[in-house]
């Protein structure tokens, strides 16, 4: 008999479960999974991009962010065709902050360097790493662009990688045999594939004394604790090298994007080593730096640039990247 009440408890959760999905869905279209930003890998670029041809939302269950996103019919994010670009032309590259992660488009700091520049900017970013950059910039040559002057922002929270030979596997890290791990895992199937835990999640965050309890749970982990950095040393010359390749190509700029470790959690002093480091490196191998920390920490409460619950920039972020940017590129020209 017990079994009989257990199995009718099931179905009857499972019928609740399935009519608040496809109310949420019904009533609140922007948190329906189908209709959020998807990358898959491109077999032409060879690099994970955006679905062609697709206007998708992206959503933050924090409620930092819900903008539209448009992927072109070549995978980027861009209003323009980049087969139509020339030499005269700049071409920016980088990963999800440069993507305009959170961010409308004409925000971003790539759209609004055209302004402030006068010239027409290109963004063919995605959300990969420095190892697939190359790769980025030899697709839009592909696609008829000709290419001279690059811009590739660097992430320095994790856009460091080794760079494997392509029939080498990457090894599986630790982490994803811990609890936490496993954790955010079944959190990211959740959010990408059920709408109603999209909208129970933004309504639990919503509430600040209910999320700090998610926290001290453990079944959130707080912004400041989100901080990767201090890559090993082989992914910062493997990085190193392949952008000097880059470099010996094309007229190449890169803009250092601080991780916001620098400002808060318990490894500002790790990072920060780190960065200096880093940034040696790079301008050691020749190449032209433009490293935004000083003049992100000059203009004071560097994290203001970003979005409250989000790593990323917020449009204000985008705004101070473009204007310094700009300033480094009359110099240089």
């Amino acid at each position: 008999m017990r079994g009989v009440h257990v199995a009718w408890f099931i179905l009857t959760l499972a019928g609740a479960l399935l009519i608040a999905e496809w109310s949420v869905r019904l009533a609140l279209p922007d948190y329906d999974p189908a209709g959020q930003i998807r990358f898959t890998q491109d077999a032409k670029a060879g690099v994970l991009l955006g679905q062609r041809n697709t206007t998708a939302r992206q959503i933050k269950n924090s409620g930092d962010y819900n903008v539209a996103v448009r992927i072109n019919r070549h995978g980027f994010r861009d209003i323009q065709d980049v087969s139509q670009g020339t030499e005269r032309d700049l071409y920016i590259v980088g990963d999800s902050f440069t993507f305009g992660w959170g961010v409308e488009e004409n925000l971003r700091f790539s759209s609004r360097l055209a302004k402030l520049t006068g010239r027409r900017v290109f963004n063919i970013s995605a959300s990969v790493n420095i190892d697939s950059y190359t790769k980025l910039i030899s697709y839009a040559e592909s696609l008829g662009a000709g290419v001279r002057d690059v811009v590739i922002a660097i992430n320095m929270i994790d856009d460091f990688a080794e760079i494997l030979p392509p029939e080498a596997t990457p090894a599986i890290p630790d982490a994803l045999f811990n609890g936490r791990h496993f954790l955010y895992r079944a959190k990211l199937a959740l959010l990408t594939h059920s709408a109603f835990y999209f909208a129970l999640t933004t309504s639990l965050k919503s509430s600040k004394w209910l999320n700090a309890v998610l926290v001290e749970l453990g079944l959130v982990i707080a912004l400041k604790d989100r901080v990767w950095g201090a890559p090993p040393e082989r992914a910062v010359k493997d990085s190193v090298a392949a952008l000097s390749k880059i470099s010996s190509k094309y007229r190449l700029t890169l803009m250092l994007i601080p991780s916001r470790g620098l400002w808060q959690g318990d490894k500002i002093d790790e990072l920060a080593a780190y960065h200096k480091r880093v940034r040696k490196s790079l301008v050691d191998a020749g190449l032209h730096v433009v490293d935004l920390r000083p003049a992100l920490e000059a203009a004071g409460s560097p994290l203001r640039f970003h979005f409250r619950n989000d790593g990323h920039w917020n449009p204000h972020g985008h705004a101070f990247a473009a204007e310094h940017l700009s300033k480094h590129l009359r110099q240089a020209r």
